[in-house]
């Protein structure tokens, strides 16, 4: 989650650098709104998205992490981890969830809101075969294919023209889209100055249509006419739109050269391609430091570490021997005991701790039935003993899929599971990632 994060801040403020200097005022109005938009599912879903190329350049994401990461440091420093078990999550991380869910469900619920006031609205007037309905401002705004106008205005065929061109290319949709990812990705800025520019390029192209048969200083007369007049619904578009200082700067500036304009589009899909290509390699180095830097200061992993019981809770008859040094039951020599051993019904399902890959899936005279499975670059568990597997090497599993069933095959006595964690390819106390 955490990287999740990281990468969603980093990826968002690039690109709308990118829309700032090279694209809000190269007068490339429609390029601009397709761009906005796809950086806004940009931000919300390419995090996820991992290519695997071997990378050891990671410098300058790995220290923009760690400063992040101490950042955060410094604002929680009085803040405390329960408890070692519980990987990967932040302290109260339930009240966090909390505020999280609530600020998202009232976003949600003002969106709806919003929505049912525009569409109960009942049509009042038609003029130029288009419904018109009671505007509940002092100005004339739209939404969707809905014209909303004051009683006390009469009919301004320039304004109706700029509303005109919102409804006509379906501006109304890129608003809806826009209020969605808010009520989830409410917590990053970068979100809210996207929509802002949406808005804006919003006016930009419906001025460019509404001018084409008009005196521009008649057209920038009604602009300044129109400034402070708010509309009623943030969903809806109005010719009183508040950047009135940009949209009189875009109108007035001659539009650049299709030279110029090619340029900053080509050097635009450049900068994107580059970031979204460094934003997409799997890096070692990057998950290693990351990791290691915010162990040292969280006491947590940015690698998801496995946490969940190899069989379920109410199955487990005994928890039989420990992690560390025992007397081997058979050979009565005294030798480290690299996992735990659960014991537990013959025929309980055997389930997977974490989500993960199976790299192994075997019998040996020791472990007997055996799987192994990779969870990331870091963390494995191993699974033994098992009367039979469920799957085979190369299988995807999801954490508390079925992998086999209980059993005493190998070097066992009893019927019972032995279970391993390995960090790094080294055994590990399992107990300090799950508990009994």
């Amino acid at each position: 989650m955490i990287l999740y994060l990281l990468k969603s801040f980093l990826i968002s403020g690039l690109l709308y650098s990118i829309y700032l200097i090279l694209l809000r005022r190269s007068g490339l109005f429609k390029f601009n709104r397709f761009y906005l938009l796809i950086s806004i599912a940009i931000l919300l879903f390419w995090p996820f998205v991992n290519f695997q190329l071997n990378t050891s350049e990671s410098s300058v994401l790995v220290q923009e992490g760690i400063e992040i990461m101490n950042s955060i440091q410094e604002l929680n420093q009085s803040d405390e981890f329960k408890s070692p078990l519980e990987a990967a999550s932040f302290p109260n991380s339930k009240y966090v969830l909390m505020v999280y869910a609530a600020v998202s469900a009232l976003l949600l619920i003002r969106f709806i809101y919003h929505l049912f006031l525009i569409f109960s609205s009942k049509p009042i007037d038609f003029v130029h075969q288009r419904k018109v309905y009671q505007a509940k401002s002092s100005t004339p705004y739209s939404f969707f294919n809905r014209l909303f106008w004051p009683n006390q205005h009469a009919y301004d065929q320039t304004i109706f023209n700029h509303e005109e061109v919102h409804i006509k290319q379906w501006h109304s949709i890129d608003i809806c889209i826009l209020e969605l990812a808010l009520c989830f990705v409410w917590f990053n800025p970068m979100v809210w100055l996207f929509g802002k520019s949406i808005r804006e390029n919003h006016e930009f192209l419906a001025d460019r249509g509404s001018i084409e048969n008009i005196e521009t200083a008649d057209y920038l007369k009604l602009i300044i006419q129109a400034a402070g007049k708010n509309k009623v619904s943030h969903l809806s578009h109005s010719f009183s739109y508040l950047s009135i200082k940009n949209r009189i700067k875009m109108i007035q500036n001659h539009p650049k050269s299709k030279t110029k304009r090619t340029l900053s589009l080509m050097l635009s899909l450049f900068a994107v391609s580059f970031i979204l290509l460094g934003f997409s390699i799997q890096s070692h180095k990057i998950n290693e430091e990351l990791n290691q830097q915010t162990k040292t200061n969280f006491h947590i992993d940015l690698l998801e570490a496995p946490k969940g019981l190899p069989i379920e809770r109410s199955k487990i008859k005994k928890f039989s021997s420990p992690f560390g040094e025992r007397t081997h039951p058979i050979s009565k020599d005294k030798k480290r005991h690299t996992g735990i051993d659960l014991i537990a019904a013959a025929g309980t399902p055997i389930l997977a701790s974490a989500k993960g890959e199976v790299i192994k899936a075997a019998y040996s005279e020791g472990y007997g039935n055996h799987i192994v499975i990779k969870h990331n670059e870091k963390y494995s568990t191993k699974y033994a003993h098992m009367k039979s597997l469920a799957v085979k090497v190369g299988d995807e599993v999801e954490a508390g899929s079925t992998i086999g069933i209980i059993g005493t095959t190998g070097h066992s006595m009893s019927i019972h599971l032995h279970f391993e964690v390995l960090e790094n390819d080294l055994a590990v106390n399992p107990l300090n990632f799950i508990e009994i």
